[in-house]
């Protein structure tokens, strides 16, 4: 036992300490990267937060004027944008610029999250929009379709590849047919207690180190 939580804690420790190299490593790249961008004179400031930046680390709106923003407020923007339940990235210059982002430059600042985020608000605004009826989507991706009445078919079978979920439509959890949701979230509720109430038992036992009996 003692073996074991010791390699475990290792480990750790040892992942721990290769996460703060590899974000060394990558803080003194972006370093030796705007040196090298100055010196080259192929930095612009922000148009967001104004700070000077690598060119190879901005990203621009698809205007006949284009504006320059770093990935950070860009990212920060696209943040917002999801928050307020919009998917529209518009250019955030103060010149009252229009424009959006060209996708070549969205894949440059947008984490995956982000863009199925995205994604799916667009879907649910053209559908919305499209006005079509008895609209049912997948909780698990952006994929949405016709589907008749909740009360004749509670199951929603996604078709995009590469989700295939079944869910429930009245829970919007993975399938649980023929169980109610009632069911189910008593039952999800009963494991979740039991495991609690172990880790409080583990706890508070105390073991002897050497017969390892209580």
């Amino acid at each position: 036992m003692a073996v074991a939580e010791f390699k475990a804690a290792k480990a750790f420790v040892d992942a721990k300490r290769a996460e703060k190299s590899a974000a060394e490593k990558q803080e003194q790249e972006e370093l030796d990267n705007f040196v090298y961008a100055q010196a080259e004179g192929t930095t612009a400031d922000c148009e967001c937060c104004f700070d000077e930046v690598a060119l190879n680390r901005m990203v621009h709106c698809n205007g006949d004027t284009m504006h320059w923003f770093c990935y950070g407020c860009a990212k920060q923007m696209a943040e917002t944008q999801v928050g307020l339940s919009k998917y529209q990235l518009s250019c955030m210059s103060i010149d009252g610029c229009h424009a959006e982002f060209p996708l070549d430059q969205k894949r440059k600042f947008l984490e995956e999250k982000l863009s199925i985020a995205l994604e799916r608000l667009e879907q649910e605004t053209v559908l919305r929009l499209a006005g079509l009826e008895n609209l049912a989507k997948c909780p698990f991706c952006p994929y949405a379709a016709e589907y008749p009445a909740i009360e004749e078919n509670k199951e929603f079978r996604c078709e995009n590849p590469e989700c295939m979920m079944i869910s429930c439509r009245l829970c919007n959890e993975k399938t649980h047919i023929p169980k109610t949701c009632e069911e189910v979230a008593r039952e999800v509720g009963h494991t979740a207690r039991h495991r609690i109430e172990e880790a409080m038992s583990e706890a508070l036992i105390r073991k002897c180190n050497k017969c390892r009996n209580c």
